[in-house]
């Protein structure tokens, strides 16, 4: 969360300012946290994977197409495949 903003947000606010001010003061800073909320907390957890030559210059290969890591690629892989399998289970899908 970018406190900062917030803070910077209600510091402006003084008694000489208008209660209209102030109450688009307090919008603004609630919308900042709403927004915080609203973003997917991700947790990493390190794993190992045992890839052959081939399965690794493959996957080399495309991260390199994609101008990505080879990690940010495997992060992906792996996320596209939990958010499949999730919506597979909330829909009754055996895979």
């Amino acid at each position: 969360m970018d406190v900062n903003k917030i803070i910077k947000t209600i510091s402006c606010m003084s008694t000489a300012n208008s209660l209209q001010t102030i109450e688009f003061q307090l919008n603004h800073a609630i919308q900042l946290c709403n927004d915080y909320l609203k973003k997917p907390q991700i947790s990493y957890e390190n794993i190992e994977l045992e890839l052959s030559s081939e399965e690794f210059l493959r996957l080399a290969k495309r991260a390199h197409e994609e101008d990505i890591t080879f990690n940010q690629l495997v992060n992906k892989i792996l996320l596209e495949h939990i958010e499949k399998e999730t919506e597979n289970d909330k829909n009754g899908i055996n895979s």
